[in-house]
């Protein structure tokens, strides 16, 4: 409903803006990059690639759920933040996602390399035959394809 002729009404200001998001989303992150941390230095003697390990993969699921939501056309962040920043912000934590996956990855094979006494690529066939890993392994492929190829398609244009 319009104001009535020649009454000036004051414009209305979005419920979130740019810092108040960008806020949000890094306390999110600090949260889950100090969890196993502080968990770590609790506990005796944790290898520093375990802690790596935990945190690469704690903050590269909360990045997920970031993902999801930068991607969902909220109304309320489109207005506030701005398709235009969702979406290249959406290609950051995208790309930055990608990173941890691997790393969380390399540093799981490598803990268990060390805590086991064996190679690397024995502890990579153990780590890779555990029974929640196929599930894991068929969920990063299809994000991880879109992420290279929009990185491919950037890098060539």
């Amino acid at each position: 409903m319009s104001a009535p002729p020649g009454v000036l009404t004051a414009p209305r200001r979005p419920l979130v803006d740019r810092d108040t998001v960008a806020t949000a989303l890094g306390l999110g992150g600090l949260t889950m990059a100090t969890w196993p941390v502080v968990v770590a230095a609790a506990g005796p003697g944790a290898p520093l690639t375990g802690v790596v390990a935990h945190v690469a993969g704690m903050l590269a699921g909360y990045l997920s759920l970031v993902l999801l939501v930068l991607v969902a056309r909220t109304p309320t962040l489109e207005r506030g933040v701005g398709a235009d920043v969702l979406a290249r912000w959406h290609a950051r934590t995208g790309r930055a996602t990608l990173v941890l996956v691997l790393l969380h990855g390399w540093a799981a094979i490598a803990t268990w390399a060390q805590a086991r006494g064996e190679g690397w690529l024995g502890a990579a066939g153990e780590v890779l035959g555990m029974p929640a890993l196929p599930a894991a392994g068929l969920s990063t492929p299809t994000p991880s394809t879109s992420t290279v190829a929009a990185y491919m398609k950037g890098a060539s244009a």
